[in-house]
């Protein structure tokens, strides 16, 4: 990921940001192993117990700030490739996940928009409070892993108010409309995501935590999902990371996709950097 910014005129800032996962080459494109797991598809058949792999293109985009108070500005998002105002920082990208190798199951009750294929975004910012509004490509990536996919357009749109009371917190609810967001299915789902996180940092180590929620409504069951993960760096070169669900899904049975499991899943582990290199 590289990013770039530059002042335009007295009030205005351009940041351009660009994006690429290895994932397509590293676990191909039937993803890893990950039991009760749905989402996309392979091959016209839907992934179970699969996480998916990510597109090789995560983000494309640019954004325009345009200070109009002292403590105010206006923002424009603009993405080939890109995150729609809908959910909590992806999972990838949360230090609370940092080095958890396994994405939640609720991704996609949450997060799952954050590689969506042509965003807009505009933003109003006040002193610790952001309102966003999206419109954006709300179909999930097919199964060509190295591509832009452009086609089929499905016009969605969403919003987001986010809260930052200080530099420890931040909190975000969020509600959104996917037009036919999977690839092998017509329905339709309205998201709603709420989510509170914390971090904090010391001399020799940082910890950082999130509880979220998300809740699709569907025609058909709804999917609904809770989520808490925490990583926990001490003596600069260990973690401590884990993460507890509760969801309730549906589409694990190929017989019988539209009976709903309520499934709980805990997860840990320890990591320990062999070294690193000093800034």
């Amino acid at each position: 990921m590289g990013s770039g910014l530059r002042s335009i005129g007295k009030r205005g800032v351009l940041q351009l940001r660009s994006m690429f996962s290895a994932e397509p080459f590293t676990i191909g494109k039937n993803g890893y192993p990950l039991l009760f797991q749905t989402g996309e598809s392979l091959h016209g058949k839907p992934l179970v117990d699969r996480q998916h792999p990510h597109d090789l293109f995560m983000e494309q985009s640019a954004t325009y700030y345009h200070r109009v108070g002292n403590q105010t500005w206006l923002s424009l998002y603009i993405a080939a490739v890109g995150e729609p105002a809908l959910g909590p920082v992806a999972y990838p990208h949360r230090y609370s996940h940092f080095l958890d190798p396994e994405a939640p199951l609720s991704h996609h009750m949450m997060d799952s928009t954050h590689v969506s294929f042509g965003v807009a975004t505009v933003g109003l910012i006040h002193n610790k409070w952001q309102l966003e509004g999206s419109v954006f490509n709300g179909r999930e990536p097919d199964d060509d892993r190295y591509d832009i996919d452009y086609k089929p357009w499905k016009t969605s749109a969403s919003g987001r108010l986010s809260y930052l009371p200080n530099k420890h917190w931040a909190l975000q609810i969020s509600s959104g409309f996917l037009n036919q967001p999977e690839q092998l299915e017509t329905n339709n789902q309205e998201r709603t995501t709420a989510s509170v996180s914390y971090d904090k940092t010391w001399t020799s180590g940082w910890w950082a935590s999130t509880l979220a929620w998300g809740h699709n409504f569907e025609s058909g069951p709804d999917d609904n999902g809770v989520l808490l993960e925490t990583t926990l760096n001490y003596k600069r070169k260990n973690y401590l990371f884990g993460k507890v669900e509760n969801i309730q899904r549906h589409g694990l049975l190929q017989n019988n996709p539209s009976r709903s499991f309520n499934i709980t899943a805990f997860s840990m582990g320890i990591a320990r950097d062999l070294f690193y290199i000093k800034q």
